[in-house]
């Protein structure tokens, strides 16, 4: 994976106790389900791309989270003939030690990621901003990473021809979304 010039390297949560790991410092920024890192034996439903961001020292300073959206994934246990597979993905998580924010951590998770997805084929990778405080900090981060960052409330368009977003589901502040390959 990528190596940082300042000794930060980037690599998957490949173990359980990665991602353990991963969970516990995304919940320091982020309130977390129990389940919101897949462990192992889901990753065939899911398909995710989990990374983290260390330091040499060994502290994780960052970690991402991309999966299969939640709508794939209930199509995908209707049978191999409803599943979409993977071409669409969902950033779900993304969080930077807040000291190391503006460091270049984010943007080379979000680079690994892209890397990552494409790998497996995938297509688009879209996510949401749900918290409203640090929206058009983060608008701009998106933005700056070549992301189209849609308006306050406006709708995620279809992609490949379907919707990927639960219906009935409370929206994000904002939707942003790119083409990977």
């Amino acid at each position: 994976m990528e190596q940082l010039p300042d000794g930060i390297s980037i690599t998957p949560a490949a173990t359980e106790p990665d991602r353990r790991a991963t969970h516990r410092f995304i919940e320091r920024y982020i309130p977390l389900e129990p389940t919101a890192i897949p462990a192992l034996n889901v990753d065939g439903l899911y398909d995710p791309v989990i990374l983290t961001a260390r330091a040499t020292t060994g502290g994780m300073v960052g970690a991402l989270l991309a999966c299969r959206p939640r709508v794939a994934v209930a199509m995908s246990m209707l049978g191999p003939a409803a599943d979409p597979g993977s071409k669409v993905m969902e950033l779900d998580l993304l969080a930077v030690d807040a000291s190391r924010r503006r460091s270049g951590i984010g943007s080379s998770l979000l680079r690994a990621c892209g890397a990552a997805l494409e790998e497996k084929g995938a297509r688009i990778l879209f996510g949401g901003v749900t918290d409203a405080s640090t929206s058009p900090q983060v608008a701009s981060f998106y933005r700056d990473a070549g992301y189209a960052v849609l308006a306050d409330g406006q709708h995620l368009p279809p992609f490949l021809g379907r919707t990927w977003v639960m219906p009935f589901t409370e929206g994000p502040v904002f939707w942003f979304w790119k083409r990977i390959a």
